[in-house]
């Protein structure tokens, strides 16, 4: 008997895609993706990924308004085992730094509206976390932004964190 695999958001984006390649799939202002457009987007940016070396298992957080990347990036930590951590715009630079510390983010994807927050989370101590902007990658799917050499300064990666005997959801 063959081992019970898991089915996650990847599969059915795959599974649109090759079935429904040519529908529309997301609609976000003018700009629609198919369910082939979505697929290529995602798989794009779980290469863009794991070349900055995040792999299974990481944290990938995203703070930014609604965009058509929160779902590519559901999509592409799935593919490739990541977890993603996505971060609420309204949350002050405190509550914003509790999180990535207590999630141990390598990689933090922001859009221009959150410059300030992320402008704030840089000056802090012991903030060692991979930025991305995406609107330095927008076009196709980070990998524009990657060929321009848009992406910031890449620290080395954190071992992970086993903190099992502190409560989640606590009050800080």
């Amino acid at each position: 008997m063959e081992p019970v695999r898991s089915f996650n958001i990847y599969d059915i984006i795959k599974r649109n895609a090759d079935i429904f390649p040519d529908s529309v799939a997301l609609v976000h202002g003018e700009k629609c993706f198919t369910f082939r457009e979505y697929f290529n987007e995602v798989n794009a940016l779980a290469h863009y990924l794991t070349d900055l070396g995040l792999g299974p298992g990481d944290r990938v957080a995203i703070l930014a308004m609604n965009r058509p990347e929160y779902l590519f990036l559901y999509g592409a930590a799935a593919m490739m085992g990541a977890i993603l951590v996505p971060l609420n715009w309204r949350l002050s630079v405190e509550e914003l730094h509790h999180i990535m510390d207590d999630c141990q983010a390598g990689l933090l994807l922001h859009d221009a509206s959150q410059e300030e927050s992320v402008a704030a989370l840089k000056i802090r101590p012991g903030f060692n976390v991979q930025l991305v902007a995406m609107e330095e990658t927008h076009g196709n799917s980070m990998e524009t932004g990657r060929n321009r050499g848009n992406h910031l300064h890449v620290p080395p990666r954190l071992p992970p964190r086993y903190d099992q005997d502190m409560p989640k959801g606590e009050d800080i």
